[in-house]
């Protein structure tokens, strides 16, 4: 939590330097922390963590005038409620901002305790920033076994009496997969902790929990795009009249990925007008396009086209061209040809 401002003894009077100005919580007065303005009346409040609703109090250098500030006073700016922000944050989800001072490192420092390094957060909606390491014991385990325990970021939801607050809390004999919140609060698992006796140092195991951290993101996959050519100086002999396989190839969808797919197939044909049918698959040889027949008697190109939507899982598909002479007394064959598969990312 960070308050600045600069005090004045009247607003819109003379800076007041050398004043001191304290900060102080809502719920039972106690004193929070204090700063002293310099010589163009500026202070700044800092304080680790959030100790909920709090206000500041201050006197002019002269006595004549003691000003107050609230965290429960809230306004507009512009079209903007500034209370409702902390409802728009919450989308952005719970987690440890990434790259931020030391990242909230924990590590462990004496017995049952742990450093919780410089970093900043956002837990329900609420910003938490600790400008300085901070330091926090468990409790002795009496349990005669091993016991886990969960470093948490424990914060008080708006709406709630101290909405706001922040600190760090060890919730023993429970895990962060396990771990009971109370209602009204939201905690942030920093670390889950074993302790295997009363006097025994915390075995850590830091939860790294990142904020917007694109790396946690699905990358959005590319376009697969595969292809088969042939060019033969010969005729190939077309003799089934099922269908035979040919430019057959395979390309891996990343898994979970949904893909438009598009198969094309080429053949250069050599028979009588409409004895040869080609058309694209993917898959399998079973799963084919619509057939298209050839157009002329010598070297007739003939394309085929196959389309469909599917979900990668990793592992290799086959596509292909299906070609077959439509009459079984013709005789009929192929020369050059291709077949492309392009896999196009929905996401």
């Amino acid at each position: 939590m960070k308050i600045q401002d600069y005090f004045r003894s009247v607003p819109g009077g003379s800076a007041q330097s050398g004043v001191t100005v304290t900060l102080y919580k809502h719920a039972d007065d106690s004193t929070v922390t204090t700063a002293t303005t310099d010589g163009t009346g500026l202070y700044t409040l800092t304080q680790s963590l959030n100790p909920g609703p709090v206000y500041w109090l201050a006197t002019s250098g002269t006595g004549s005038s003691t000003r107050k500030g609230s965290s429960k006073s809230f306004g507009m700016s512009g079209p903007l409620s500034v209370y409702e922000l902390v409802y728009v944050l919450q989308a952005l989800g719970n987690g440890k901002v990434k790259g931020y001072a030391n990242e909230l490192d924990v590590t462990t420092t004496g017995t049952r305790g742990l450093s919780i390094d410089t970093g900043a957060a956002l837990v329900a909606g609420v910003p938490v920033t600790l400008y300085a390491a901070q330091t926090v014991t468990g409790t002795a385990n009496s349990s005669g076994s091993t016991r886990s325990d969960v470093l948490v970021l424990d914060v008080t939801n708006a709406g709630q009496a101290e909405e706001g607050k922040a600190v760090l809390s060890i919730v023993a004999g429970q895990t962060s997969s396990t771990m009971t919140v109370p209602s009204g609060h939201t905690y942030l698992p920093l670390a889950d902790l074993t302790l295997a006796d009363a006097g025994e140092t915390y075995s850590v195991t830091q939860i790294d929990t990142w904020l917007l951290d694109t790396a946690a993101f699905p990358t959005r996959s590319e376009t697969k795009q595969e292809s088969v050519v042939t060019s033969q100086t010969s005729n190939q002999t077309i003799s089934s009249t099922s269908g035979t396989s040919v430019l057959s190839g395979s390309v891996t969808l990343t898994n979970n990925v949904i893909y438009d797919v598009t198969v094309r197939v080429f053949l250069l044909t050599a028979t009588t007008a409409n004895d040869v049918g080609l058309s694209a698959w993917w898959g399998a040889t079973g799963t084919a396009g619509t057939e298209v027949l050839n157009g002329a008697a010598t070297h007739s190109g003939v394309e085929a086209i196959y389309t469909t939507t599917v979900t990668g899982t990793g592992s290799a598909v086959n596509f292909g061209a299906l070609v077959r002479k439509t009459d079984a007394a013709a005789t009929a064959s192929y020369r050059s040809g291709w077949s492309l598969v392009q896999a196009i990312p929905r996401t």
